[in-house]
């Protein structure tokens, strides 16, 4: 695996770099957890309909979703990005202020899950991204706090 997430040509689409920017160029804010839950939603959507990866990012199952250090890796190292805690209905939320202006350069089919799932769960109550995660075998089949399997 390279530094930026890609692993050897043929095995998955894109970096993780590249999917981290496609989401955040949907967005002013985002929550740091919607942004990994978001990739993940992705990366299975693309699996089931295509059978292969979007990108070699490795995830793991908890109880509000999926976390990914590959993605947490990439947003530490993002320039034109902000994080702060933000308080919403007395909870902190890590939450991205994106400055920077990010482009999405995926292609046909990988840009169209991009597009739909960043559309239809981008600006939802984090209780319906939550649901959605649940309805997900490759999400509900993995223990919490383990590593989830693609196969």
């Amino acid at each position: 695996m390279s530094s930026t997430g890609r692993i050897d040509e043929g095995q998955s689409e894109m970096g993780v770099d590249e999917l981290v920017q496609c989401i955040l160029s949907y967005f002013d804010r985002v929550s740091v957890s919607r942004l990994h839950n978001l990739a993940f939603i992705i990366e299975a959507k693309y699996h089931a309909e295509h059978g292969e990866r979007a990108t070699d990012a490795d995830y793991e199952a908890f109880l509000d979703g999926c976390f990914s250090d590959d993605i947490a890796d990439e947003v530490e190292s993002l320039n034109g990005i902000e994080t702060s805690n933000i308080r919403i209905g007395g909870e902190n939320v890590e939450t991205i202020h994106v400055q920077g202006d990010f482009e999405c350069d995926a292609k046909d089919p990988l840009e169209t899950v991009i597009n739909s799932v960043c559309r239809e769960f981008g600006e939802v109550p984090p209780e319906e991204v939550s649901r959605k995660i649940d309805q997900i075998d490759l999400y509900r089949d993995t223990p919490m706090k383990e590593h989830i399997e693609f196969n």
